[in-house]
């Protein structure tokens, strides 16, 4: 559970199946790192962690020789789709310096 509120105050405990849920910092759903205000900078740390990962293979990939088209292609499949995760939910309200990263 994550509370949105300004104000923290005392919470009513919430019970699923009789098991209490605890509160969180930040959690993970279908890909996008969601934190307790609603900052993106975890999830924006991460896309462009694993985009450098992905753009290191490119140049490897470049050195063996492979044509401009299938390095294109593979920047399409593997770096631009990370990138683009969930881009409308987040890049509105990411901040500039967190643009600047990507």
């Amino acid at each position: 559970m994550i509370d949105f509120r300004k104000r923290s105050s005392t919470h009513t405990l919430i019970f699923t199946d009789g098991a209490e849920e605890e509160m969180v910092d930040s959690f993970k759903s279908l890909g996008l790192n969601i934190t307790r205000y609603l900052s993106w900078t975890s999830h924006i740390k991460t896309m462009a962690k694993r985009a450098q990962q992905r753009l290191c293979f490119i140049g490897r990939l470049r050195k063996f020789g492979m044509s401009l088209t299938m390095l294109t292609n593979f920047y399409r499949c593997s770096v631009e789709s990370t990138l683009s995760i969930c881009i409308t939910v987040w890049f509105g309200n990411s901040s500039i310096q967190g643009r600047k990263k990507l």
